[in-house]
């Protein structure tokens, strides 16, 4: 059951788990019970709707890490208990990011304001607090299962593994990027599990600044963690000039930046206690404490862990009291009914979140003043906009008009802002291509090209009119060399063909538009900050690395292959759909659109392909890619091609043109019959 003494310092690999399953079935419990505190507490705070975007964020975020890492690295392996969500994939390995996500974020902005620099940090912190009791015991005491030098995780195990893992199916093996990040462990935690929980959560809270409090749950479950490998490079760096191991470079960047905040900043606290919040770290701790001084874990976790469990414990209780106000004075609260200084101080938050400074006090004082009409008139309006704010026939477009109220421009969003956009897609790039072993050039090379462009749009030429095109320029010479340098065979050769038969019919369209018509306002938005601008080319150099996933992978990772069966028969015939509806609903809208300046239209188009879908053109790029996908074998790599296909056109030329004519034609009995009764054109 315990460790082996062939196993490396510091490394344990106890199966089954100390107590047996019941031990699982507590957790299970234990971790639906917070969930459902956590709902409970959003359905009484200030605003649930965003108390429930926060936990799904969490619940999304859950699933998303837990089964990248496995089928992708082979990480770890979770203990059944009550319910599985997959093979090492338990109920308690998913739920507990629920209330993780949310209790971080709501008591990080009661400690501080929500736009400090510090709000990232101290979520940080709550992070490694609730999470550290857990993780830290966790090996231990069998709950889960680290790689063992062999690199085999656990035997017997017939979980479903991609790219480098899939060729052992008997077995969940870890890949070698995995195993080396895992490797220093300290009693049998890895050294940088800690550190990257606390990366998460400084991600996350990160994103939400960046969303301004209102981002799409399924964005922020994938930002957040994007955000936390920035963590990543100081470990390295610690390592490459000081020699210094993953335990003491963890460990000292991470005590620097939680001790940063509570030195430099004053941590705020609620007047009334929210006993309801603090109810939910209360029971992670008293479990895992007890656990480990009383429990199942008292005669198997090592003194010197018992020790830490116990002091991070007494810790958390301590910054979570704080944040949830058990340590002043008042009645008690829980996210229930607020009184004028709860109602008061989410106006002071909100005003804050939305204008980037606090309220004046002559401010303050009239709000105090006017309690009572401002709580009515706030609600009044929210629940006006509530009824009319979603118009068409379902998610899809409830989806894209979240995205409208979150569209970043040069109007609304400081440059600082955009530079930090710009700056972080390179290195972002880069490290998908090398998880996915695409060549770094994919990535490179569209991003150099765009940024040259850049310049020469915003200082030389001074218009964006070229934009489309140099997409299409330089995606075409990619796309053939991808074939030229690559591993050969005939699915690679009709992958690539189905690629640059879309490539020259969409270049060749889009520069004949743009030359017929001059500007396109689009693009001309961009040349309102150069900032802005700026961050607009780079992306278009993101667009075309992660768009062409399918080609580099099938070119250039996935094994030649001369196999031609039923499955890139249907990818072709799906891809000629594809290509066929989007070039028809071209030009339907080009002939509707003659001698009409860009945006300067008087009706909306509604004949044709477009009398079914009100983008019927984008419902074709999205198949043509799709059968792209299903051509090259589809594996699973590859589906991130259609998959960011759709995701793109949603937050940019949907957001943007379905804003346009809701703006133009919105409240226009004939527009909003149209909408509800026409796809958006995915669906």
């Amino acid at each position: 059951m315990a460790s082996g003494s062939d196993l490396p310092p510091g490394h344990v690999h106890v199966f089954p788990p100390v107590g047996g399953e019941s031990t699982i079935i507590m957790l299970d419990v234990l971790f639906l019970s917070m969930t459902l505190l956590t709902l409970l507490h959003a359905s009484r705070s200030a605003s649930p709707r965003a108390g429930y975007t926060l936990a799904l964020s969490g619940l999304l975020l859950g699933l998303v890490t837990e089964h990248l890492s496995l089928r992708l690295g082979g990480t770890h392996c979770h203990a059944s208990g009550l319910l599985v969500v997959s093979e090492c994939s338990s109920l308690n390995s998913v739920l507990f990011y629920v209330p993780w996500v949310y209790v971080g974020i709501t008591c990080a902005k009661s400690l501080t304001s929500p736009t400090s620099w510090s709000f990232p940090l101290i979520t940080g912190t709550l992070f490694f607090c609730l999470c550290g009791v857990y993780e830290s015991q966790g090996p231990s005491m069998g709950w889960w299962l680290w790689p063992k030098p062999d690199m085999i995780v656990k035997e017997g195990c017939d979980i479903l593994q991609f790219g480098e893992l899939a060729g052992d199916p008997g077995n969940l093996v870890a890949s070698k990027h995995a195993y080396d990040a895992l490797f220093t462990r300290v009693h049998g935690c890895p050294a940088l599990a800690p550190y990257f929980h606390f990366a998460f959560g400084w991600g996350i809270a990160f994103a939400y600044q960046l969303t301004s409090f209102r981002g799409h749950p399924v964005l922020l479950s994938l930002l957040g963690p994007a955000l936390g490998m920035l963590w990543d490079p100081p470990v390295r760096v610690f390592d490459y000039l000081l020699g210094a191991d993953q335990a003491a470079a963890a460990a000292s960047i991470m005590a620097f930046f939680i001790l940063l905040p509570l030195i430099f900043t004053t941590l705020s606290s609620p007047s009334s206690p929210d006993l309801l919040l603090f109810s939910i770290p209360l029971l992670n701790t008293a479990f895992f404490g007890y656990n480990a001084a009383f429990g199942n874990g008292a005669g198997v976790i090592d003194t010197n862990l018992r020790v830490f469990v116990l002091t991070l414990c007494a810790f958390a209780l301590v910054l979570y009291g704080k944040a949830c106000g058990v340590f002043v004075g008042g009645r008690g609260g829980g996210g229930g009914g607020m009184d004028s200084d709860e109602v008061l101080q989410s106006l002071i938050d909100a005003f804050t979140i939305n204008h980037g400074r606090g309220p004046t006090g002559e401010e303050v004082e009239q709000w105090r003043d006017t309690f009572a009409e401002a709580v009515a008139g706030t609600e009044g309006k929210k629940d006006g906009e509530e009824e009319t704010k979603y118009t068409g026939n379902g998610w899809l477009d409830r989806l894209q008009k979240d995205a409208q109220k979150d569209e970043l421009d040069a109007s609304n969003t400081s440059g600082a802002f955009f530079v930090f956009l710009t700056v972080i897609q390179p290195p972002a790039c880069v490290l998908v291509a090398w998880w996915f072993g695409i060549p770094f050039e994919y990535a490179l090379v569209p991003i150099g090209t765009h940024l040259f462009m850049f310049f020469v749009s915003q200082y030389v030429l001074g218009t964006c009119k070229y934009f489309d095109i140099t997409g299409e320029t330089t995606f075409f010479p990619l796309i053939a060399y991808s074939h030229m340098t690559g591993v050969g065979g005939l699915r690679s050769t009709v992958v690539t063909t189905l690629a640059l038969i879309w490539c020259t019919r969409l270049g060749l369209f889009l520069g004949w538009r743009i030359m017929k018509r001059g500007s396109d306002w689009r693009f001309d938005k961009l040349m309102e900050a150069p900032a802005y601008n700026c961050f607009g080319w780079v992306a278009q150099g993101t667009w075309i690395f992660l768009q062409g996933f399918a080609v580099w992978h099938t070119n250039n990772v996935a094994p030649a292959s001369d196999d031609i069966g039923l499955v890139t028969y249907v990818g072709v015939a799906v891809w000629a759909i594809g290509l066929g509806c989007e070039h028809v609903a071209d030009m339907q809208k080009t002939k509707w659109n003659s001698n009409t300046k860009s945006g300067r239209q008087t009706t909306w188009m509604r004949e044709g392909l477009w009398k079914y879908s009100r983008h019927p053109n984008f419902f074709g790029e999205n198949t043509n890619w799709l059968g792209i996908f299903i051509a090259s074998g589809c594996h699973p790599v590859a589906f991130v091609s259609p998959l960011w296909s759709w995701f793109f056109l949603v937050f940019t030329s949907l957001m943007l043109l379905e804003k346009r004519l809701d703006k133009k034609f919105g409240g226009k009995e004939e527009y909003e019959v149209y909408k509800q009764n026409t796809s958006g054109g995915f669906v």
